[in-house]
């Protein structure tokens, strides 16, 4: 991956990104949901988004890849 290709991945994604991640951060800063929660099942919980993340950013590139002849 070219980094032009990665900066015009990342500067059409993150703003995606972040509206997913914003009520997973909103839901997480509330107490009652840390208390009720250990740390390691929340710390699953924000690996697995941020493997989503990751996946969404390599099916765009391979979606936006120019075609090879």
């Amino acid at each position: 991956m070219s980094p032009r290709t990665a900066l015009r991945l990342s500067l059409v994604w993150s703003p995606y990104l972040f509206f997913i991640a914003l009520p997973i951060i909103e839901v997480a800063s509330e107490p009652s949901v840390v208390e009720d929660y250990p740390p390691f099942i929340l710390a699953l919980i924000y690996f697995f988004w941020a493997y989503v993340g990751f996946v969404i950013t390599v099916v765009a590139y391979h979606l936006t890849r120019p075609r090879q002849h």
